[in-house]
């Protein structure tokens, strides 16, 4: 059985192979809900011309890996702000996985693969720290941010470290004494053993510590 690459490149030569390269590719970019970029003739529709224009399609059009094909086709979610361009990056993002495009490096980076900072500042209570209410799940709450929180990427920093926020729906904790729905986390991709990894760090904070310097504010409405 041929891979839809392989089909890709009989087609030439092999133009009976159509329905079988038609099937194949059609999932694959379904499945990525990016079929509509590409006009695909169905086995029915197939005509030499047609043929030819489907051939004249450039290789990595098809068979980029599917985060790349995603971003490369405009289907990034606005969530990771370039400070740089005072807009959105191309972003797009799974369970405990972020892919985003770094404008400061020029790369295409994988944030994935979590941990918790190892601390216990935010959990203790010193008097008037920025702490969760007692008997929270730290990683719980910092989990669920990483996963849905919006954010921007410091390129001051040495590791261009990634801040996200995110509002709960009921108060998670305590900043300066006041109780809010808010938290902010600090992320640092740090490389262990060949690959990477995501040391994340949150703490509660107030809406009002959403400041200009620290968070752009387009991204102040979607908090």
């Amino acid at each position: 059985m041929y891979s839809t690459r392989q089909l890709f490149g009989r087609l030439k030569n092999h133009p009976e192979e159509y329905p079988l390269f038609f099937k194949k590719l059609s999932a694959k970019l379904s499945l990525m809900s990016i079929s509509e970029k590409f006009f695909l003739p169905t086995p029915d529709e197939i005509t030499p011309e047609a043929l030819e224009n489907v051939l004249s399609y450039p290789l990595d059009s098809f068979f980029k890996r599917s985060h790349e094909l995603r971003l490369s086709n405009g289907l990034s979610e606005d969530f990771i702000f370039d400070t740089s361009y005072d807009s959105f990056t191309d972003a797009i993002r799974f369970k405990n996985k972020i892919i985003l495009y770094n404008s400061s490096l020029d790369k295409v980076q994988s944030w994935y693969n979590p941990r918790l900072d190892v601390t216990s500042k935010h959990e203790i209570g010193f008097s008037g720290s920025s702490v969760y209410f007692k008997g929270s799940s730290r990683k719980n709450i910092e989990f669920e941010v990483f996963n849905k929180g919006v954010g921007f990427i410091d390129p001051r920093s040495p590791s261009n470290r990634l801040y996200l926020f995110h509002a709960f729906d009921l108060n998670i904790g305590v900043s300066k004494r006041e109780k809010t729905n808010i938290v902010k986390l600090q992320i640092d991709r740090v490389k262990r053993s060949g690959s990477y990894a995501c040391v994340v760090h949150g703490y509660p904070i107030l809406r009002r510590e959403l400041t200009y310097r620290s968070v752009p504010p387009i991204m102040k409405s979607l908090l």
